[in-house]
């Protein structure tokens, strides 16, 4: 039954580490955004205007943290939108998998970054620009 459990937990996070990839595919080949949704109802985090579904398989799979960039919101406020340009929006996720902490990252050119730790803020990948400097 362990063993079960554990596979079905395992194949999960492979869906939903595949997920946002799945999204900035998607959203480049349409050349229309594309946004992971939560839905607290059904516990499937799905893509608008695709297929792609990870759907949490059991009660030992709880959210813990949901981000927005660096700020907390509700299961209902949260998606991970990716544009045509292959950029995200940043924002990630924390689980509890039977007591184990799992995050899931996406930065804001859509790199994907998963680790069993919790959730590391984001960096600002901006930065400010120097002083017009008069040569010669």
């Amino acid at each position: 039954m362990a063993w079960e459990r554990g596979r079905i937990e395992r194949k999960f996070i492979g869906d939903l580490v595949r997920l946002p990839r799945e999204t900035k595919t998607a959203a480049v080949n349409a050349s229309e955004e594309r946004s992971i949704r939560y839905d607290a109802a059904t516990r499937k985090f799905e893509v608008q205007g695709e297929q792609f579904v990870a759907e949490i398989p059991n009660d030992t799979v709880t959210i813990t943290v949901l981000k927005d960039g660096n700020d907390d919101v509700s299961e209902s406020d949260w998606e991970l939108t990716c544009f045509p340009d292959g950029t995200c929006k940043p924002g990630g996720l924390q689980l509890s998998i039977d007591g184990r902490t799992f995050f899931i990252s996406v930065s804001k050119n859509g790199d994907v970054t998963t680790g069993d730790t919790e959730l590391p803020p984001f960096e600002d990948e901006s930065w400010s620009a120097g002083e017009i400097e008069t040569r010669g």
